[in-house]
């Protein structure tokens, strides 16, 4: 790094990079030996990011067949003793409640206890806090906001990436950006099959038609809420199709722990077997 020139985009010239001292091991059959180690290794690696990929595409696949397309009333795919025709409902009859802290921008602290979950953090089944870069402190969170997510809420982005949501872990001491709305699900309706419901590509689709702006997209909630979809009105079938794509996320979660430790592991490997 020493040789690198740049501040925005730092470079090596190539006279530079070829005058660089390397330590490496004189006996051929260490570096062999070594080598073969680190193409094991990342064998392993590349087979576990194939089976997170088929996953995924697996989970992509049954959300397509366990909810009906555009122009269809019943899905492909169905379990066993579930029949009759999905009924259309605004997403203000599935959920009783809007968590929204829109115009509200609270003082940062980052010495703050409590995680601001911004729509980075979104996409998968529970937040990535390993994304999170804006915290705020006790007084602030208890004085200031607005409302609060609870666990099993299903956070929704309405600003700028519109529709990616993940569903609120037990985390008590998380709050969310102004860019998302915690739906709390009614009664009647399963969170998980909620979730599901708009992890669906169609979820993109009938949100794109109500966003405003083009340099940073937006919804608003009131309209967001008129928003139509199409359910099961049989509690017992939403639970079951929620339990099915919770295991299948698990799996996926599963998967990905799996990875990121041999990702550490050849990290610490390479740290400790060369000079």
């Amino acid at each position: 790094m020493d040789r690198c020139t740049g501040t925005s985009f730092p470079a090596i010239a190539p006279t530079d990079l070829s005058m660089i001292n390397i330590s490496l091991p004189s006996n051929y059959s260490e570096q062999q030996k070594i080598g073969e180690f680190f193409k094991v290794l990342d064998e392993r690696i590349a087979n576990q990011e194939r089976k997170i990929a088929k996953v995924k595409a697996l989970k992509s696949a049954y959300l397509t067949e366990m909810f009906p397309q555009e122009g269809e009333t019943v899905p492909k795919r169905r379990f066993k003793g579930f029949e009759g025709e999905w009924v259309v409902k605004e997403l203000s009859d599935l959920v009783y409640k809007a968590v929204d802290n829109r115009g509200k921008t609270p003082p940062l602290n980052k010495k703050g206890i409590h995680p601001i979950i911004e729509v980075i953090s979104l996409g998968d089944r529970k937040p990535n806090y390993s994304n999170v870069e804006k915290y705020i402190d006790k007084f602030t969170y208890n004085d200031f906001l607005r409302d609060y997510v609870k666990e099993n809420d299903i956070l929704f982005s309405t600003v700028g990436r519109i529709g990616v949501v993940s569903m609120m872990d037990s985390n008590q001491y998380a709050t969310i950006a102004q860019n998302i709305v915690g739906f709390r699900a009614n009664e009647n309706y399963c969170p998980n099959f909620l979730y599901a419901l708009f992890s669906n590509k169609l979820n993109f689709k009938r949100v794109n038609k109500i966003v405003m702006g083009a340099v940073q997209p937006s919804v608003k909630v009131s309209e967001l809420i008129k928003v139509n979809y199409l359910i099961s009105s049989n509690f017992e079938e939403q639970q079951k199709i929620g339990a099915f794509f919770k295991n299948l996320d698990n799996q996926i979660e599963m998967e990905e722990k799996k990875l990121d430790k041999l990702q550490k592991m050849k990290e610490a490997y390479l740290e400790e077997m060369f000079v």
